[in-house]
């Protein structure tokens, strides 16, 4: 069977993601976030997608970035970019929809240079899937 391309269900910012019996939690959905004084870091930022009618292995990207396109770094100013595989094996009920897959990347202490509005930029083998608004606005302090 060749691959077939997955449908991105959801692509959420979120500070945990918990597996239970019922499936996952998300705790923390994230839109944006507040800091007095910018630049400001952010500590922990978490992009979940959940993917499903694929077949085969895919490469899932996501970055952070600025209104004009250019990747957030981390404190020591390295661009910061995740990767993973994504798995999806179609399944044998043709009722429900098959192929369903989950990722979780990562970002820790990412510097947002200024309030404003910025992007999280979700690929899949290259080719941009969607991007993700993600407001940094100016708290009051």
């Amino acid at each position: 069977m060749p691959d077939q391309e997955p449908l991105l269900l959801a692509a959420l910012l979120c500070r945990g993601v918990y597996a239970t019996s019922d499936g996952d939690l998300l705790t923390e959905i994230r839109w944006g976030l507040g800091a007095v004084r910018y630049p400001a870091r952010h500590d922990l930022l978490r992009v979940y997608t959940r993917w499903a009618n694929g077949a085969g292995t895919f490469v899932m990207t996501s970055q952070v970035l600025t209104e004009a396109g250019t990747p957030l770094t981390d404190l020591s100013g390295l661009a910061q970019r995740a990767e993973s595989t994504l798995v999806c094996t179609p399944g044998a009920d043709l009722a429900q929809p098959g192929g369903l897959a989950v990722s979780t990347h990562v970002y820790v202490d990412l510097v947002f240079p200024a309030a404003g509005r910025y992007w999280v930029a979700i690929s899949l083998n290259g080719t941009l899937v969607v991007r993700v608004p993600f407001w940094a606005v100016q708290a009051a302090g």
